[in-house]
């Protein structure tokens, strides 16, 4: 699979799940900036499929500059790195939690799989660039994910 459309499809899944949220009447309990709770969940559905393929570049951008290898070496390591622990750790843990258990299971869920997330987004960011670029790949891998991370804290939540 493409990494473009890998990361694109985690980020549709992301969104679906939060277009449910929203279909649903949720609205989340912090708003980081001026957007009206209840229709949160509907911009964020609606911005995922184009955030996390542009949270990609910037990690790819971030890793390439300080791992010295051209992005495109760590366009598709990277993608499978942040879209598939993301995708199977994340969106589908939490969507089945919602469907079993609607918001009160989701919100139990997500103390678990957060840390979770985060550590294995750090190691597998980490190891797949070292592949490409031994030297300094595993730091660089890493710094690149944090920086996404951030951004994406900033606008997602």
């Amino acid at each position: 699979m493409r990494p473009a459309v890998l990361v694109t499809a985690e980020g549709i899944a992301h969104g679906a799940l939060c277009l449910w949220l929203y279909a649903d009447g949720h609205a989340p309990s912090f708003v980081g900036w001026p957007v009206d709770p209840q229709h949160y969940y509907l911009l964020q559905g609606l911005a995922l499929p184009l955030l996390m393929p542009a949270l990609w570049w910037v990690a790819c951008r971030i890793a390439g500059r300080i791992a010295r290898v051209p992005t495109a070496q760590l366009k598709e390591p990277l993608a499978r790195a942040l879209a598939l622990p993301t995708l199977l750790l994340l969106v589908l843990p939490d969507a089945l939690a919602y469907a079993l258990g609607g918001m009160p299971a989701l919100t139990l869920a997500a103390r678990f799989v957060g840390p979770l997330l985060l550590l294995t987004l750090l190691l597998s960011a980490g190891l797949s660039v070292h592949r490409v670029a031994p030297e300094r790949g595993g730091i660089a891998g890493v710094c690149g994910l944090l920086v996404a991370l951030f951004l994406g804290g900033l606008l997602i939540r």
